[in-house]
C-alpha cells in the first residue's frame, strides 16, 4: 500500500508525551570520541531527536494514495467530485485493497499509521530550543492540519527532575 505524506495525529487523541534529546552532532560526538575538548555551544553543533515511549498513545493516520472502489465505480479522493465518497459512508471502516479505511472530510480515503505519528512527520522543535543545555526533555505534541510542533512540558532535563521526583515521593 502506498500513501502521501499527509498526515495528522488522531483527533480527540490525548496529547502524547515524547521526550526530545539534545546532543551533539555527529562532528562534534566524533571530536569528543577522540578525546578532543568539545564546546557545543552553538546549536547548529547538536543534534535533536524524538524519542517516542513505548504505549504512548500518538496515534494518526495518513491520507491513502490507492484508488478505491466502491460498487463498481472508482471513489475519487477528491471529495468535492461526484464519484466522493457515498452518502452515509462518512463515518464508516471500509475495507479496500486489504486494509481498513475511514473516510475523513476534508483528507479522503484514511488509513491508520501504526508507529509514531510526531516522527514520521516533519515536526518543528520547540520555541527557545537553542537556548537548553544537551539532555532530555519531556516535551508534548501539538498538531494544526498536518503541521506538527513540540513544545516542552517541563523546562528541567530530565535527569534533574528525577531527585525531585524522589524528594516529592518521601
Amino acid at each position: 500500500m502506498e500513501c502521501d505524506a499527509t498526515s495528522h495525529a488522531l483527533e480527540g487523541a490525548v496529547v502524547s508525551h515524547h521526550i526530545l534529546v539534545i546532543g551533539l552532532d555527529a562532528d562534534r560526538e566524533a571530536a569528543r570520541q577522540r578525546g578532543e575538548a568539545v564546546f557545543p555551544e552553538h546549536p547548529d553543533e547538536r543534534s535533536y531527536t524524538l524519542i517516542c515511549p513505548d504505549g504512548n498513545g500518538c496515534k494518526g493516520f495518513l491520507r491513502c494514495g490507492e484508488p478505491h472502489w466502491f460498487g463498481g465505480v472508482p471513489i475519487e479522493h477528491d471529495i468535492n467530485h461526484d464519484n466522493s465518497v457515498p452518502s452515509g459512508y462518512e463515518h464508516e471502516e471500509r475495507e479496500f485493497h486489504g486494509v481498513t479505511h475511514l473516510w475523513r472530510e476534508g483528507w479522503g480515503w484514511t488509513v491508520p499509521y501504526e508507529g509514531c505519528i510526531v516522527n514520521y512527520v516533519d515536526w518543528e522543535y520547540p520555541t527557545g530550543v537553542a537556548q537548553y543545555p544537551i539532555g532530555q526533555y519531556d516535551v508534548e505534541d501539538d498538531w494544526i492540519d498536518d503541521s506538527c510542533w513540540v513544545e516542552f512540558a517541563n523546562v528541567e532535563p530530565l535527569a534533574a527532575q528525577q531527585p525531585a521526583m524522589a524528594a516529592a515521593a518521601l
